[in-house]
């Protein structure tokens, strides 16, 4: 899709484990909050099924059966069987972050990074596939891969991300990239929150990679930093629905944990 990764490096440096530190205290109860949901949002990797051959005897349906075979007088199937099976349900998300030059206006670059690291440290609590990403231009810089789990460095890469000084907000390509990845994993549903702030200076590509991604059964959410952007942000989502994009105040990146869950509920990933 014409972009170059670059993999953000750690820096565990005293000002980068200050910097942690400030956002854990003030974002804290935000983290929290989206902690709680994503608890309740885990799918189970491993579930029961009945099966009428195999080697571990499942009694609690072996006794049922028998049970209710002596009181209707009906026959029941016959033994049951637990066999250990892999879930589908299972999601795997991206987050997409803007670091554009763009953000280093009105100090929007620190509420991406706050809205990327409040997502993270929630997705983190999960088993589920994350992988957190930064665009800039022609630029994906990769802060955590799929394959890879949350962790110290994953957060300390976050507060390592710095404005780029490479060309405007370019969504199309890397969103593509970043689809594409998603398609390798097996999981099911596949999302990714796009956090941006302001307009894409390739309009017409971006919602056709909104819609794009959209068709290969990946739900792309996309977080507008800013209100004057509201009328932007729905007509880049305007092919994929209503709800698909949601609109916060520069001074208000708290209220980002209540609005993902109610993208998740709209979708039917919250259950």
């Amino acid at each position: 899709y014409g972009v170059r990764i670059h993999v953000v490096e750690p820096q565990f440096t005293s000002e980068m484990a200050q910097m942690e530190k400030d956002f854990r205290d003030r974002y804290a109860g935000e983290i929290e909050s989206m902690k709680r949901i994503f608890r309740q949002l885990q799918l189970k990797s491993y579930g029961d099924k009945r099966d009428f051959q195999g080697q571990e005897l499942n009694y609690d349906d072996y006794m049922q059966s028998e049970l209710e075979s002596r009181v209707t007088g009906i026959k029941g199937n016959g033994r049951y069987f637990r066999s250990d099976t892999y879930n589908e349900q299972r999601p795997a998300w991206a987050v997409l972050a803007d670091i554009t030059p763009s953000t280093e206006q009105y100090n929007i670059l620190e509420q991406i990074r706050a809205g990327l690291f409040i997502n993270a440290e929630a997705l983190g609590v999960t088993d589920w596939p994350i992988g957190l990403f930064g665009f800039s231009k022609d630029f994906l810089y990769v802060i955590n891969d799929f394959p890879e789990k949350y962790d110290s460095t994953g957060s300390n890469k976050i507060m390592a991300l710095k404005r780029k000084d490479r060309g405007g907000t370019y969504l199309g390509p890397p969103l593509r990239t970043v689809g594409s990845l998603l398609r390798r994993q097996r999981e099911h549903p596949k999302g990714i929150t796009i956090i941006t702030d302001g307009e894409d200076q390739n309009f017409d590509d971006a919602k056709a990679a909104m819609r794009a991604v959209y068709d290969q059964k990946t739900y792309p959410f996309l977080v507008v930093i800013g209100r004057e952007f509201e009328k932007y942000a729905k007509s880049l989502t305007e092919d994929l629905g209503s709800d698909h994009y949601t609109v916060i105040d520069r001074d208000k990146v708290h209220e980002l944990p209540n609005e993902m869950f109610r993208l998740f509920k709209t979708f039917g990933i919250a259950r």
